[in-house]
């Protein structure tokens, strides 16, 4: 029988959307992310060999529109960095490469926030203070079936991590937050109280006396000269918090100071040491650079990217 060639018209494409009983359907393959996706599920990055933590975007993993809680947000999308070694088929281990394009992910993301050129990179500000205070990244991969496809990129993902370390959902965006000085309350970290013997670090969105800025470890004794160091970086600190906050005299706003404490411990096994006295060969000593609410007062939010804002006071 000859099947008139109108009706084949409406018959096929109609059988080809169709799912057929015993027939395999086809499963749509997912193409690169775009700069400013969010991932909106959990997800636990992986330590490569490399070093490098990684994810690798299989069906479990949703990126797309940021329509709801947001784990994670592109911050960039590398073409072909990252490839993975053809010998490891599970998409678990990857090539040298991956660890320059985790490196690059570090930079892009930095970039993608407003991070001052000065502290990219985990660069020390003035050869001293280490700042803790932005967004890690992981890169995220294309699964097997993507890669079988011919896709070769890796997505640099901003993420958050809570007390407890595990990854955390966050509300904003972090693009720009500290160009233009809108991170969330809860960036940065901060302390409940100014003594540091008692204090509990606490989300900065939550009540608190202290914002932590950077960190720094010294000999307490200098190698070069023998004279005990006891200059404890006020200087540089108070240039970096003016740097941080994008208020230069932070330290001047009433109720506010800027200030550097100090613990003492043994360089060969850690062990703590309450006051170095004449205990003061191959001891190194801990500093923080913190900005501190005096009287007893506390802050609300982060003071990141502050700029012309008020102080957000409780």
């Amino acid at each position: 029988m000859i099947v008139p060639a109108v009706l084949l018209a409406v018959i096929l494409p109609n059988l080809g959307e169709r799912q057929l009983p015993g027939r395999a359907q086809g499963i749509p393959l997912r193409l690169a992310p775009a700069v400013g996706d969010c991932v909106s599920t959990p997800f636990r990055p992986d330590r490569q060999e490399t070093g490098a933590l990684a994810v690798v975007a299989d069906a479990d993993l949703r990126i797309g529109p940021c329509d709801g809680t947001r784990y994670g947000e592109v911050t960039a999308v590398l073409d072909g960095a990252g490839a993975y070694d053809g010998a490891n088929s599970d998409g678990r281990y990857l090539s040298g490469e991956f660890a320059g394009a985790a490196y690059v992910c570090d930079y892009q993301t930095q970039d993608y926030q407003g991070v001052p050129a000065a502290l990219r990179g985990g660069a020390l500000f003035a050869d001293i203070w280490s700042s803790r205070l932005f967004t890690p990244s992981v890169s995220v991969v294309p699964d097997e079936r993507q890669r079988a496809a011919g896709q070769n990129w890796t997505a640099c993902v901003a993420f958050r991590v809570d007390a407890a370390e595990q990854v955390a959902p966050f509300d904003a965006s972090v693009r720009d937050l500290y160009r233009t000085g809108t991170p969330p309350a809860d960036a940065g970290s901060c302390e409940d109280v100014a003594d540091p013997a008692v204090a509990r670090a606490v989300p900065c969105g939550r009540p608190h006396q202290v914002e932590l800025m950077a960190t720094s470890t010294t000999m307490l004794v200098d190698s070069a000269t023998g004279q005990l160091v006891t200059d404890p970086l006020l200087p540089e600190c108070v240039a970096l918090v003016g740097l941080l906050t994008r208020r230069p005299d932070l330290d001047a706003e009433g109720g506010l100071t800027v200030s550097v404490d100090a613990s003492y411990r043994k360089q060969a096994t850690g062990e703590a040491v309450g006051d170095p006295g004449a205990q003061t060969d191959e001891v190194l000593q801990d500093l923080r650079c913190r900005v501190v609410a005096l009287a007893g007062r506390t802050l609300s939010g982060t003071l990141l990217g502050l700029g012309d804002r008020p102080v957000p006071w409780t």
